[in-house]
């Protein structure tokens, strides 16, 4: 289904579950709100209710222990990619998403995709943006232009957490740093703390909703723990450049409140969202809106090990394919209105099986009792998992979840994890129940396994390849023609991006060859 035939449709509302052995979602008086709160960067080594020590997260495993808890939650390995994927359901690649956005730089979130908000919002409910977009800063792409009624937060990648500024990675002038933060449309500047102050917005929303009993949806998004100027080859910012957390965040884990280490001020960052994230499920608990509310708690990847965080285990970091990187913190509890099949309280469940961040869409769809998900043929979106997350009890999956990054890939379908680094390196085999860290390749003891793999994701990006090709070759030409009548200085920058694409073409005709086999 396309976007206009579902928006001019009404999404029809309906109060019947869908999956066979659901209990009848008719007896609910009300829908089901639903809250996603998002952080970014936050890695598995990061939250006490995945094994950390050096971070109390007392709320986050509060919110574990009452609900479920996922193990393997698979996403894309940067953030504009999942953050795609979670409001649409959808393969990043189907937007040209498959890296973060930079500056502004076209691949936006097309106005074609029916997202969560236009969803939701198609059937009764308020929906609301707090916090980081990170899917394009054109009109079209705006959040209230995708379904949301109300945004308040910023349209990039990252922010100075008290200036709400953001310098490109290009730039290094402080001075040229602008800001990025708006309520609506409308620049707000003022110098609290993000973290804080995205917490205060979002109790604000709620109290609306419990004023006027309005269902909603509501997407917290937080910059924490995300740095706010990266670390680059050969430099290396102050740590307070780096990372920004209140004084007295700062003085409860660094030895030396005046020169904290990075992971000091790392810790520091995510205790305050911890707490921060302990307002909201208490405000939630007070005014009664617990008893009708999901809450879904995620990271959008891995951790970024050189600013700070903490993958536990798991090798890699966000940029890569590697579990350190794809595999994320995801965790989230049911309504207490809504009982399990079982008729037994769901708490302290963990999942060991494979997730995926494109199933979290359509199944939400389906709690909510919507009659039916907005697809669009020939098009691959997630699949509901309502029944597992109503009854607390998973069905382990072989479904192949498939990634691309840059020149790596990977499958992963049940124990096996397939992938590969580079063009020059050999794929490899990875048992994930028997070796969580990725140390021991098994493909030679699998070939039927490999083969099998990776013709699997052959067959998935040839839906891709050829557009991708097209597409560089006509950025080459363009690139190619603007270099060739360039002069003087021009004529450098526009060498670089003549390199640009002429390397982006190279890419396009290996992966074009790779999809052929």
């Amino acid at each position: 289904m396309e976007r206009r035939d579902f928006l001019k449709w009404g999404g029809a509302w309906s109060l019947t579950a869908l999956l066979s052995g659901c209990p009848d979602l008719s007896v609910k008086k009300t829908k089901m709100n639903i809250l996603w709160i998002v952080a970014d960067d936050l890695g598995c080594g990061d939250l006490g209710c995945y094994g950390t020590t050096d971070i109390p997260t007392p709320h986050l495993d509060r919110l574990a222990a009452e609900g479920i808890l996922f193990e393997r939650a698979y996403v894309s390995p940067v953030c504009s990619p999942t953050r795609a994927s979670l409001l649409t359901g959808r393969y990043p690649q189907d937007f040209r998403m498959e890296d973060a956005l930079t500056g502004d730089d076209h691949g936006a979130l097309t106005p074609d995709p029916v997202t969560a908000a236009e969803c939701f919002k198609a059937n009764g409910y308020r929906t609301a943006l707090v916090g980081k977009w990170h899917l394009g800063r054109e009109d079209s792409a705006h959040p209230l232009n995708q379904g949301f009624e109300y945004f308040y937060g910023f349209l990039g990648g990252l922010i100075h957490y008290y200036k709400h500024t953001y310098l490109s990675p290009s730039e290094t002038d402080e001075k040229k740093a602008k800001v990025d933060y708006f309520d609506g449309k409308a620049v707000v500047s003022h110098e609290r703390y993000s973290t804080d102050d995205l917490t205060e917005k979002a109790l604000d929303y709620l109290k609306k909703r419990e004023e006027d009993q309005s269902p909603f949806f509501l997407q917290l998004a937080y910059n924490a723990p995300h740095y706010a100027r990266g670390v680059k080859k050969n430099h290396t910012p102050p740590v307070r450049e780096i990372l920004q957390a209140p004084e007295e965040y700062i003085r409860k884990f660094a030895k030396n409140p005046q020169d904290p280490t990075l992971r000091e001020m790392y810790r520091a960052v995510v205790s305050n969202m911890d707490d921060n994230i302990g307002k909201i499920l208490d405000r939630l608990d007070q005014t009664g809106q617990r008893e009708n509310t999901l809450v879904l708690f995620m990271s959008d990847h891995g951790a970024t090990l050189p600013h700070g965080g903490s993958n536990g285990a798991l090798r890699g970091q966000k940029h890569t394919l590697w579990e350190g990187g794809i595999r994320a913190p995801l965790m989230l509890r049911m309504p207490s209105k809504l009982p399990a099949s079982n008729s037994k309280k769901i708490s302290g469940v963990r999942f060991r099986s494979p997730s995926f961040v494109r199933d979290i869409f359509p199944t939400c769809v389906e709690l909510a009792g919507i009659s039916s998900f907005p697809k669009e043929n020939g098009v691959a979106y997630g699949q509901s998992r309502a029944g597992e997350w109503l009854s607390g009890s998973e069905v382990p999956t072989e479904r192949p979840e498939f990634f691309k990054y840059g020149e790596q890939r990977a499958v992963v379908r049940g124990r096996w994890k397939w992938i590969q680094e580079s063009f020059d390196s050999a794929p490899q085999l990875f048992d994930l129940e028997k070796d969580l860290s990725e140390q021991n390749d098994v493909s030679s003891q699998h070939p039927s396994v490999m083969t099998e793999m990776e013709s699997a994701w052959n067959r998935w990006y040839a839906a891709y390849v050829e557009r991708e090709l097209e597409i560089a070759i006509a950025e080459e030409k363009i690139n190619r023609e603007r270099w060739e009548k360039a002069q003087g200085e021009e004529r450098k920058q526009a060498q670089g991006g003549y390199e640009w694409a002429q390397r982006e073409l190279l890419r396009a005709r290996h992966w074009m060859e790779v999809c052929k086999k």
